[in-house]
């Protein structure tokens, strides 16, 4: 089974994985910027974010990001 997809398809499918590689790209420099994680940290949470990228992500949002004080 061929699965064919429209010019329009494949342009929506590149707009997604842009706006999902733009989203990973903040998560890592997130992680490397934040002064207030130990090296260890920081490691753990850029591998985690190279290896398992879309999972990565949402952790970090969920779980790794220091909820600001504002």
């Amino acid at each position: 089974m061929t699965l064919a997809v429209s010019a329009g398809g494949w342009l929506l499918i590149a707009a997604v994985l842009f706006v999902l590689f733009l989203v990973w790209l903040y998560c890592l420099f997130d992680v490397i910027v934040r002064g207030n994680y130990s090296t260890g940290k920081k490691v753990v949470w850029i591998v985690a974010l190279i290896v398992l990228a879309p999972l990565a992500m949402i952790g970090w949002f969920l779980f790794g990001r220091p909820k600001s004080m504002i």
